[in-house]
């Protein structure tokens, strides 16, 4: 069966406002008359069509064939502040959770950013403290069923430039600011990373524990590598 794919900027849901949506359904599928969830969509760029579905869920989040998810941010904080967890799951089929991000040159001290588990040493503060784990348990905790939070994964990677080596291969050290990047400072994408660690002059270290991985050539750290 041939499915289409919608991304829409705005979701409502219970209490929930979800800044992307992402719909899976088969062409020609019909639309449900009784509504539990309302969703609406700006002008697809691909279809042209512009407008907005009501969708029933009688017992099953697949509805006359649609398949319905959300991208949901990783900090606990905004997870308590405002997003309806049982209800948001009671919808959806699964929802990627944000694997990513949790650190960068946003930052001045050198981090992980898209570990499974907050790394031994974090100097971060217990709020600044992210990790996959932590995610998907706030989710979890709020009462989503374990088969539906989806772990995102990165295909890039965050890095500082003016790292000292310190005790720790450039982890969790004062940077000077954001790594030269090919299309933004601070970002490289993970095949050019890979590049650059089997062309020399960068040692990857990896934490076994925490799952995550950077390169490192005693000035510029690069992270994200599994």
């Amino acid at each position: 069966m041939r499915r289409r794919r919608y991304r829409l900027p705005l979701l409502t849901v219970g209490s929930l406002l979800a800044p992307l949506l992402v719909v899976a359904l088969p062409a020609g599928a019909a639309h449900a008359a009784e509504p539990t969830a309302v969703f609406h969509k700006d002008q697809d760029w691909d279809t042209g069509y512009g407008g907005s579905y009501t969708i029933t869920n009688a017992g099953s989040t697949a509805i006359n064939g649609w398949t319905l998810s959300a991208f949901l941010p990783a900090d606990p904080a905004k997870i308590a502040a405002g997003i309806d967890v049982p209800g948001l799951f009671g919808a959806f089929d699964f929802a990627t959770v944000q694997g990513y991000d949790y650190h960068g040159a946003r930052e001045t001290t050198t981090n992980q950013q898209s570990a499974l588990k907050v790394a031994a040493g974090d100097p971060s503060t217990p709020e600044r403290q992210f990790s996959s784990e932590i995610a998907i348990n706030a989710y979890l905790d709020g009462g989503a069923p374990k088969s539906r939070p989806t772990p995102g994964v990165p295909f890039y990677g965050r890095g500082w430039t003016g790292v000292p080596r310190g005790t720790t291969n450039g982890l969790f050290q004062t940077a000077t600011g954001p790594a030269p990047g090919s299309y933004e400072n601070g970002f490289e994408d993970y095949y050019k990373l890979k590049e650059k660690l089997a062309s020399g002059g960068h040692t990857l270290y990896r934490d076994p524990v925490a799952d995550h991985a950077y390169i490192y050539n005693g000035t510029v750290l690069a992270n994200g590598l599994k």
